[in-house]
């Protein structure tokens, strides 16, 4: 027998930003809506070939020193572990059902994959909220999930 693990590449995002901050520190630590329980706008993005989600495309020059959010909501068949394979470009953070899971907070070039993260899904829906803060242009993510089990994006 062969073990096979199960991989999900979102092929569409909610997406709502950019949140101007003063520095892209001060974007990462600060709470907007999306983390603080405001209502917001999400607009529906597609990912490039490749699985790129390029915020710098979607925001133009508003995107210096800001933070962005992207939602995906994913149906677990079961409680089970999951490994979230994250590249960002600069800082971000990850929360999974509410609970911090990953947090990077230095200047980088999104690449596939920079970081594995192991979270823990339970049987039904569970939130991904991701927030990328960006110094300068460019500005996006990758972003796949990998799990024993399939998993289906909740629409």
């Amino acid at each position: 027998a062969t073990l096979q693990t199960a991989s999900l590449t979102p092929d569409v995002w909610k997406v709502v930003g950019p949140f101007p901050a003063t520095s892209m520190a001060a974007a990462l630590t600060t709470a907007f809506p999306p983390e603080a329980g405001g209502t917001v706008d999400w607009q529906v993005v597609r990912p490039a070939a490749g699985g790129y989600v390029d915020l710098a495309a979607l925001h133009g020059d508003k995107g210096a020193n800001s933070a962005s959010y992207a939602v995906l909501t994913v149906d677990s068949p079961a409680d089970q572990d999951a490994v979230v394979l994250l590249g960002t470009d600069d800082a971000a953070r990850l929360s999974v059902n509410g609970v911090e899971a990953y947090r990077f907070d230095g200047t980088r070039a999104a690449k596939p994959d920079q970081a594995q993260v192991p979270v823990k899904l339970t049987k039904g829906a569970n939130t991904l909220l991701l927030k990328v803060a960006n110094g300068a242009n460019p500005h996006g993510f990758y972003l796949t999930v990998t799990s024993p089990q399939e998993l289906k994006v909740v629409k």
